[in-house]
Formats: structure tokens, sequence, C-alpha cells
């Protein structure tokens, strides 16, 4: 029993014969290190044989395998760190965000006069990245699919990024609010795609949970940098999608920011009526939605209402003021035009935004929106001596019938195999698995960023897979090519706190321990 405070012990530990290892209370960070140093050090993975039993008391989770199966032993090791590094931050989190409110509480004790509504939105955003947190942890205890661990660990990443940004905005307000004044506002130059997508990535677990089907719509006509407050921004757009999931499900959901009048754009929040929507929305209390539309509408003069829509739809409109950024619109060269692309949803609204997304890299789009057509467009696609590269499947929440459809495409001899793509919601345990063997080329997440379906299309066509054989948001990413950073530093505690932060930004990192290292290391 050892913890493994330093990576070099676990040689210490096989050269002593050792049948089980057990792991007790461990040097935060250090056990992340030591897997990583494991998994590197190809003379030590060639040496290890016994049997090996990894425990924390942390995860209350054991975990026992032959390592004559190498590979099972490298499944073994990067599930426990995956499971080990999402619980950590977990409880930093949850440490420190009751840190914040016991400050809250003490302060407001003090008759210290606080205006509640923007940290009670705060707060309440924890909710849902906290709960993302905790049923990623159980899948990743519990996957035997690489990919699949992948991508939730991917989804770990991402909800930990938005729980960073949360808690330092959190405490900012609380800094200002003790002072006695407002959060101030700050106009700066930001991408309003990248902001808008952000703000929605917490949800695409909820998705599959609620089974419900979100459709994010950007005009294009929109500029893509404009000068406003983000974090604002990102925070209305959290804050409705929470109040929607938290009162709905299955059921479909469209979210979209289009043109209004000059110096605004406006967002649109449609969905199905709801009486608990309602019933919230008559409560004039701090913790209401009209207290915090209100606090927007007085801080930020946004205009926030909300409104009867078509047929049995409700829709909350956002009017959010913005001037204009240089122009700068993202250069749009992509070897995209021409492509043939078929487009498979029966929701006709996602296949709408699906094609004019599609369009706009000048690809040659067609729309089905009936299941028992697909054939027959593919078939007439031959026939006219243009058939289709790529086909791109919207699969409904929670159905998998659509394995079976794409196999026979995939297999079929009467047209050429497109390259497929499907799109799905957060998913069961062993859709990546089914996704290749009904051999589909890539699999996305719901909704699906913009430029993650770009590359992917990219991806496919100029069959780069990956070695897994399966184009996923964590290939993609993976496929990168990173700028390359040397970080010279001799404290180990810096050191580990530099590499993380730019391992995670994207970068590819060396370290160097001292100058005279560096120096040979740039040469």
């Amino acid at each position: 029993m050892t913890t493994l405070n330093e990576p070099l012990e676990i040689l210490q530990i096989i050269e002593a014969g050792a049948d089980f290892l057990f792991l007790k209370e461990f040097e935060q960070g250090a056990l992340s290190a030591f897997i990583n140093d494991v998994l590197k050090n190809k003379t030590l993975v060639d040496q290890i044989r016994p049997k090996v039993i990894l425990k924390s008391i942390y995860l209350g989770d054991e975990r026992t395998l032959s390592t004559s199966d190498q590979q099972l032993l490298n499944l073994l090791l990067s599930t426990y760190r995956s499971a080990l590094q999402a619980y950590q931050r977990y409880y930093h989190f949850k440490f420190e965000f009751n840190k914040l409110q016991k400050q809250l509480s003490h302060k407001n004790s003090a008759n210290i006069n606080i205006d509640p509504t923007l940290l009670n939105s705060f707060i309440s955003e924890f909710r849902t990245p906290l709960n993302n947190m905790l049923h990623l942890i159980d899948l990743l205890k519990t996957s035997n699919d690489q990919q699949e661990r992948e991508i939730q660990a991917q989804l770990a990443n991402i909800n930990t990024d938005y729980l960073l940004t949360l808690l330092n905005d959190l405490q900012k307000a609380i800094d200002y609010q003790l002072k006695g004044e407002p959060l101030p506002v700050s106009e700066i130059e930001f991408n309003l795609r990248d902001c808008i997508e952000d703000a929605v990535s917490p949800f695409v677990i909820k998705t599959g949970e609620k089974q419900i089907d979100l459709t994010v719509y950007i005009a294009p006509d929109l500029p893509f940098f404009i000068k406003s407050d983000p974090n604002y921004l990102k925070h209305l757009i959290f804050y409705v999608l929470d109040l929607i999931f938290l009162n709905l499900e299955k059921c479909s959901l469209l979210l979209e920011a289009i043109p209004a009048e000059e110096g605004q754009f406006q967002i649109n929040f449609t969905f199905p009526k709801n009486e608990k929507l309602n019933a919230m929305f008559s409560i004039t209390n701090n913790h209401s939605p009209l207290a915090f539309f209100e606090y927007y509408r007085k801080n930020l003069k946004y205009k926030i209402q909300l409104k009867e829509a078509e047929a049995d739809q409700q829709r909350i409109e956002a009017l959010v003021p913005f001037r204009k950024a240089e122009d700068r619109s993202e250069i749009q060269q992509s070897d995209l035009s021409n492509i043939r692309v078929l487009i498979c949803s029966d929701q006709w609204m996602s296949g709408l935004v699906l094609e004019e997304l599609l369009k706009q890299w000048a690809m040659k789009v067609k729309v089905c929106n009936d299941l028992k057509k697909l054939d027959a467009f593919l078939l007439q696609a031959k026939q006219a001596g243009q058939p289709f590269q790529v086909l791109i499947f919207d699969a409904r929440p929670n159905e998998d019938a659509h394995f079976e459809l794409l196999k026979q495409i995939a297999f079929s001899d009467q047209y050429p195999k497109p390259e497929i793509i499907l799109l799905t919601n957060f998913g069961k345990p062993g859709d990546a698995k089914r996704s290749l063997e009904s051999g589909i080329a890539a699999y996305l997440l719901k909704p699906v960023r913009s430029r993650e379906l770009k590359k992917a299309i990219q991806a496919v066509l100029s069959k780069s897979k990956p070695d897994s054989g399966l184009v996923t948001r964590h290939s993609l990413k993976e496929a990168e090519t990173p700028f390359r950073i040397l970080v010279a530093e001799d404290n180990r505690v810096n050191q580990k706190l530099m590499l993380s932060v730019l391992k995670k930004s994207g970068f590819e990192v060396e370290l160097a321990t001292n100058g005279q290292e560096a120096v040979e290391m740039f040469k």
C-alpha cells in the first residue's frame, strides 16, 4: 500500500514482486502525473506482469484485471485517470462554491446592502455542469470503450472550463457587491458564434437525458465579431436554457440569433407551452426569471420578454445591444465547394438550419425529411450521375433504429457509398462501437458546433481518419496541429500549473527544468 507520490515508485513495487497494489490518499495531482509517466514509459510497461488492483478512497471504487493483456491494462489506467481527474475537479469546485456562499452569507448578516439577483443566477448555474461532471464520472468508471471514454473526458473538460469561468465571475460579482457597486459591463470585441456555442456546450449531456432536440441557428448575415460584454450574454443564454431544461422534456427547442434593428440583434428561445414556466414568470421575488430579466434591462439595456408563438409554442425573446467591431469576418477558406451532400432529418427546422450552414461553404445540398425516402434519394442521385459524397444523418433523441438503416446504406451495392456523418444526442453506452459496425465515418454530438461539423466533413472526405476509424469531436481536436511552447521552470509546483494550463489550451509543451537545459532543447 502506497501513496505513490513519485511516479517511479511503481518500479520499486514491481521489483519487490508485489501481486497487488492499493492506492491510499495521495498528494493532489501526483497520481495523474504518475499514470501519465507510466503510460509513456515503454520499458516499465513491458515489465508489468502481476495482477494489479487500483483502489482509491476518493472514488470508493475497485478495479481488478490480469495484465497479461497489455491493452486492458492501458484501458484501466486511462479510465482511472480520467475519472479521478474529474472527481478531483468536482470537489475543488464544490469547496470553492461553499466558501463563496459562506462569504456572502457573512456579509449579508453584517447588514451590507447586496442585490442578490445576479448572484442567485450565478449560483443556480452551478447545478447543471456539476451534475454533468458526476454523470460523466459514473460513465468513465464503467465504460470499456476507448472512444467513448475520450468523448466523455472531453465533455468533462468542457464542463470544467465552464465551472472555472463561473467561479471567477461569481467571485468578481461578490467583490463588487460587497463594495456596494454593480458588476461592471465590459465592452470588448469577441466572436459572437463562439460565445453562443460556448454557452450551449454544457447542455450536450442534458439533451440526451431529457430527450430534448436542441437546434442552434445563427443567421449568416450577423457579424462574426461584435463589441459587447460576452460574459453577460453567455450567462443569459445559459440561464434561459437551464430554465427550459428544468421544466421540459421530450420536445424540440430552437435557439436562434437573428438581426434586429440597427445596433441590436435578437436571440429567440422557442419551445412548447409549459404551465410551470408560465407560473415562474408570474413570481416577482429575487429568484424569479422576471427579476433576472429586469437586472439585464436596468444594467445592460437588454429587452427580454415571454411571448406566445405559433401553434402551441412559446418564445423568450431577448434584444441585445451591441456595437460593430472592425471588419474582420472570419476567412471562409474552404475546400468543400461543390461537394454533394444529402441531409436526412425528419425534423424540418434542424434540416433547414443544416442546409443553410452547408450552403455557406458552397456545398451542393439536398434535404430528405422522410426516412422512408432516403434510399430513393441516393438511387436518384446515382442515376443522375451525381451520387452524394456525404450523408449527414440527424438522429432523433433516444432512438437507435437509425443504426440498422445506416448499415444498410453503408454496405449497399446499389449506389456508391457516401461518407456517413451521424449527428446524435449524448446517448447510450456502446453507440460509438455501433457506429463503427454500421459503417459510419463520423459520430458527432448535438448540438454540433459549426466548426466541428466542417472539420468532420473535411476529415471524412480526405480519408484522414483516426486510427480507431471513427471521427469524433475528440479525434478532431487531437488532429489539430498545436503550437509548440518551451517552458523553463525549476519549481515543481509551477511546472505542473504551467503544463496544465498550456496543455488545456491546446499547446504542445516541452519542459526544461533549468536555463541550461532550455538552451540545449531550443537548439
